[in-house]
């Protein structure tokens, strides 16, 4: 009771105080101190001002009591994004599984993924439940969201879970997959060296296909961009998971560095690395010369390039390199593009907004 009578005492002290106090009261005061402080903080969580507001999801968080999170949830849903963030991270730091799903169905949201992805993780033998519950449904965006959470989350279920994703048919998908399983250092098991060998032979056939030069800058820039930093990168991820992941990374820092000997040493580390199989395909795709788009030479017929682009299973393609074929294909009046628009979604506004987060 001295606590509750110290608290009445320094009302109109400072604001860091009043909440330290009113945190340490609801924390050790007992019945008569949670009765008596629960008043004020109550008022502040339903208060019309956002500061009261944030000051209730900061207390809440300083208590660190799992069973106190009632009030958490109407946080949540509140108009001020800082309000919302500040609960997420309350979330966290009491560590109550209850309001996992609460969090995870905003992964959507903008501006909250960091809060979320820190707050689940401290969670982190409940979470991959839910997320399963909630894959089926998810957008696109969403469930590359639960990709890299199941990432930074781990375990049996995590893997199996991205493993799943190498199967979508949507391309940042399955990259959020190959991402998530290369941060995990993913060696596959005996059973699903078959699924990755695959993947490997699938990116590489993908490479050499559209390795292509339009002599239209836009497209050839947006072609080499695609083999040097989206499928030359995800091979060797993929490789690392049947090679391992040490060897592979260095060949991977080191094929990017230009001076002295880093890239040829690279190289002949890859090519003593993997099989002969693989060293015979996969070697000439890292020569210098080797994207045409880069280079001087003969051009495609820019109708052979879209047919080839837009052949190839969905997932198979980022959405920017199907967006400059279309463009460039409208440019040049080639109207059998058309209906490719259909398959490519709403491209600009999605990447943005992932872009945000």
């Amino acid at each position: 009771e001295e606590i509750v009578d110290e608290f009445s005492a320094l009302e109109t002290n400072s604001q860091i105080k009043q909440d330290a106090i009113i945190g340490s009261i609801l924390k050790h005061g007992g019945l008569h101190g949670a009765v008596k402080a629960g008043q004020e903080f109550l008022g502040k969580v339903s208060s019309p001002i956002a500061s009261e507001r944030m000051r209730a999801a900061h207390i809440l968080g300083e208590i660190e009591n799992p069973q106190y999170y009632h009030p958490i949830v109407s946080l949540l849903d509140d108009e001020d994004i800082n309000i919302r963030k500040a609960a997420i991270r309350t979330i966290g730091k009491i560590k109550q599984p209850k309001l996992l799903r609460n969090i995870l169905a905003m992964v959507d949201a903008p501006r909250l993924f960091a809060d979320i992805t820190k707050a689940a993780t401290a969670m982190r033998d409940d979470v991959m439940p839910h997320i399963r519950s909630f894959a089926p449904n998810a957008s696109s965006t969403a469930l590359k969201k639960f990709m890299s959470l199941a990432s930074k989350v781990g375990g049996k279920e995590a893997i199996s879970f991205l493993m799943s994703g190498l199967n979508s048919n949507e391309h940042n998908i399955r990259a959020a997959a190959i991402n998530g399983l290369h941060k995990l250092k993913y060696k596959a098991s005996n059973d699903q060296e078959t699924v990755i060998l695959r993947a490997i032979d699938q990116t590489i056939n993908l490479i050499i296909k559209i390795n292509m030069r339009s002599g239209y800058p836009d497209m050839d820039i947006a072609i080499y961009n695609e083999i040097n930093f989206i499928l030359r990168p995800q091979m060797l991820k993929l490789m690392g998971m049947i090679y391992g992941h040490r060897i592979v990374n260095k060949v991977s820092e080191n094929l990017n560095i230009d001076e002295g000997d880093f890239r040829s040493n690279a190289l002949e580390l890859l090519e003593n690395t993997i099989s002969n199989n693989h060293s015979k395909r996969i070697i000439p795709l890292f020569e210098n010369d080797f994207i045409k788009a880069e280079a001087q030479g003969p051009t495609e017929d820019m109708k052979i390039i879209s047919d080839i682009i837009f052949q190839f299973p969905k997932a198979s393609i980022s959405d920017w390199l199907k967006a400059m074929t279309i463009r460039v294909c409208r440019d040049l009046g080639i109207t059998q593009t058309d209906h490719w628009i259909q398959k490519v979604r709403p491209i600009q506004s999605r990447l943005l907004e992932e872009e945000v987060d």
